[in-house]
């Protein structure tokens, strides 16, 4: 049979995010050896990617139907109805895929993200801590622990737990993060110097720029090096709320309003 063949070929393109010839070579697998849950697994992980959550979903239960004792499909069945903001199946998911692989860092993650927005803080914190303790090298609940505490108004553990997930992964987010509690704390030097590393990585983040636009009119006074991050935000993403908050900030720095419709 060639669905070995078929299979290892969409690995390559699943691997370089080269969604549309994955699902080709998957399917071909999938068509010669219908019986392999791992074939139905990644070939309902395309499908996600590609927005077609129904045929995901079919391949996902095809998969656990296969071979039940198999955590990632329960994983992606979470991934699923947690991008639909179905907490309760999301949960169910996730909890199963525990039940079958307890070293699964990334469902105690999600299911942590789960618990917070139902407004279950301390166990989403006892979640994230867990995936911490399971793998210490894995960012994202250092991440999402700094978030909580930020919103909780405890500023330093909120910046260990930053400073800590930048060291993982120095990603554009993370010094985004970064510079938001450096911002709340009135620390504009710093803020700035997060959001402009975050634009290094990522020199189209657009709320970055409009955050870095802010940081810099509260530290320098400088409306000009504001206005061109503000506008950069507006071309990024128009559809951004922050643009409401530029449409009062703008008139204030020039007051012929002409000059907000050149751009």
């Amino acid at each position: 049979t060639y669905a070995p063949a078929w299979y290892l070929i969409g690995l390559v393109f699943f691997q370089t995010a080269q969604w549309e010839h994955a699902l080709s070579y998957f399917k071909e697998a999938v068509k010669y050896q219908p019986q392999n849950p791992w074939y139905h697994n990644h070939l309902g992980q395309v499908y996600f990617q590609l927005e077609q959550k129904k045929e995901a979903e079919q391949h996902y239960r095809m998969a656990l139907a296969l071979q039940p004792d198999l955590a990632e499909p329960y994983y992606n069945l979470g991934l699923l109805f947690h991008q639909d903001k179905d907490w309760e199946q999301a949960l169910f998911f996730y909890e199963q895929t525990l039940k079958r692989d307890p070293s699964f860092v990334q469902a105690y993650n999600n299911l942590g993200l789960v618990l917070q927005n139902q407004g279950e803080i301390t166990k989403a914190k006892q979640l994230f801590n867990k995936a911490i303790a399971t793998d210490p090298k894995f960012p994202k609940p250092y991440t999402n622990l700094a978030n909580i505490f930020k919103l909780q108004g405890l500023f330093e553990q909120a910046l260990s737990f930053y400073v800590q997930a930048i060291q993982l992964e120095p990603s554009a987010e993370n010094f985004h993060n970064q510079g938001t509690l450096y911002q709340e704390l009135q620390q504009f030097h710093k803020a700035v110097l997060s959001y402009q590393k975050s634009l290094t990585l990522d020199p189209n983040f657009a709320l970055n720029h409009y955050h870095l636009g802010t940081a810099l009119l509260h530290l320098e006074g400088n409306l000009d090096k504001a206005l061109v991050h503000y506008q950069k935000n507006y071309q990024l993403d128009p559809s951004d709320g922050n643009l409401i908050r530029q449409e009062l900030v703008l008139p204030l720095i020039y007051k012929d309003l002409a000059d907000l419709h050149s751009w």
